[in-house]
């Protein structure tokens, strides 16, 4: 390799194994023949220490991954367990269940504010609710008042028209009488 250090990897021929031969050029007193001194290792022994650390950082790269994925799963499953209680509850709610209860957080987060916010419908569609009972209460009273009101009209103009009727009997008499009174006068 014309002066310098080389490595080659081959087959050694006394034990017949991949080996690794680094040689080395070295100068021998005055003498002007290149010497080089080889060095043979094993391929076993060379890669031993890169097999163990790739071993070592193998383990710790799968249990990093694991420690990982738990803590991904915990904090996954913190946030969608109270997304999936306030949407169960929501539906209650559309079914017309105003008494279903509100998701309880014991965090101080969005999902939390969310809960609350929920809550404070759910109180204002009970006020809403319960107006709306008191109003078509007021409406059914006020409908019976004006049902006997206008029945009690009713019975009056009846009465009214019986006794116009009678009136009218009485006027028409009166009218005969005077005529026939006037007759008998011009007679």
């Amino acid at each position: 390799a014309k002066g310098n250090t080389y490595t080659v990897i081959d087959i050694s021929d006394v034990s017949h194994q991949k080996v690794l031969r680094c040689f080395t050029p070295i100068k021998v007193g005055e003498s002007k023949t290149p010497w080089a001194v080889m060095v043979e290792v094993p391929m076993g022994e060379v890669s031993a220490e890169a097999n163990r650390l790739i071993g070592f950082i193998a383990t710790i790269g799968f249990i990093s991954m694991l420690v990982i994925l738990l803590i991904v799963y915990v904090i996954a499953r913190s946030i969608v367990k109270p997304i999936k209680e306030s949407a169960d509850f929501a539906r209650e709610i559309a079914k017309g269940n105003l008494d279903a209860l509100v998701p309880r957080s014991t965090n101080d987060d969005e999902i939390a504010d969310m809960a609350k916010s929920m809550q404070e419908m759910v109180t204002k569609l009970k006020e809403i609710v319960a107006n709306i009972w008191v109003s078509a209460e007021n409406i059914f009273s006020a409908s019976q008042h004006l049902n006997q009101t206008s029945f009690e009209l009713s019975e009056g103009a009846n009465e009214q028209a019986a006794s116009t009727e009678e009136v009218s009997s009485s006027m028409e008499q009166m009218v005969g009488n005077i005529n026939q009174n006037t007759d008998n006068s011009r007679q």
